[in-house]
């Protein structure tokens, strides 16, 4: 893969002066096009934040976005244009491209006509140490990157301050699971590839109450107490939660009252973490 100065060669503006991309075997056209694949993302350590919300969400809260690249219908567009003059005003490169290269580049089939490149911002297992009362959500072997996305967004919605993946779960971020957080892996530490069966014990002795979520286990969900330090944990649907985890902690589950076996592990994921975000939230008398 070529090497590029800072990832991207050329400062370009919105003033006139940025360079229009129209081939399709330009180079860094080709470079942006492989951050779509995990290698890619792994090896320069960038990845796509398609469209404006997701653009506007990486600049304003401060992750380092390299480069932008826009079409022309895109940059007359006032939210897009505030969007681009924020990424280059933070010293972000920008391109105006056509639309077919913009198609070339994204994942989806119908980009929004803004696609920006942002760095991947790395967090390790010390963010635990800056949370004494916190509320942690840990997925476990989640395979598919929508599902991945979308509880990073429920554990956002749901005041959740962290949310780690073991070593087995999609790429939080590729193109699917960004785009399914809705800008939500902008606003959470998040730590990956981690081993399954250290977590238990690394939450433990950090002084976190491990609650692990099963289709099927003998206590309700209602019945726990989610106060204090907690961490969540979620399986995939077709594995469930590795067994060096589960064995070891507090296991429940929601009740099902009609004939489906299940809940997807985001909709369950909505559904607990809003009844911890209740108990943590809400008052309780003084006996």
């Amino acid at each position: 893969m070529k090497k590029w100065n800072n990832g991207f060669g050329f400062q370009g503006g919105l003033t006139g002066t940025a360079r229009l991309i129209s081939s399709l075997n330009n180079d860094i056209v080709k470079f942006v096009a492989s951050l779509q694949t995990k290698k890619g993302r792994d090896e320069t350590k960038l990845f796509i934040a398609e469209g404006v919300r997701l653009a506007a969400e990486a600049a304003a809260s401060g992750w380092q976005v390299e480069a932008c690249f826009y079409t022309d219908e895109a940059a007359a567009n006032d939210a897009a244009y505030r969007v681009l003059a924020a990424i280059i005003n933070q010293g972000g490169k920008a391109w105006q491209v056509t639309p077919a290269v913009l198609r070339k580049m994204a994942e989806t089939e119908t980009p929004q006509g803004l696609l920006a490149v942002v760095r991947q911002r790395r967090y390790t297992l010390d963010v635990l140490m800056e949370l004494p009362c916190g509320l942690v959500v840990v997925l476990d072997g989640l395979q598919n990157p929508g599902n991945v996305g979308t509880v990073i967004r429920n554990a956002d919605a749901a005041g959740c301050d962290a949310v780690l993946l073991t070593a087995g779960c999609a790429d939080v971020f590729s193109g699917k699971a960004v785009r399914a957080s809705m800008g939500s892996v902008f606003h959470l530490p998040i730590v990956a590839d981690l081993k399954a069966e250290e977590i238990g014990q690394i939450l433990s002795k950090r002084g976190f109450r491990v609650i692990v979520s099963l289709p099927h286990a003998e206590r309700d969900y209602l019945s726990e107490d989610y106060r204090g330090p907690v961490a969540i944990v979620f399986g995939s649907e077709a594995r469930g939660v590795s067994g060096a985890i589960s064995q070891k902690h507090t296991t429940v589950s929601l009740p099902l009252y009609g004939r489906a076996e299940s809940l997807n592990v985001a909709a369950a994921s909505a559904v607990l973490l809003y009844e911890a975000a209740r108990q943590r939230h809400v008052r309780r008398p003084s006996v």
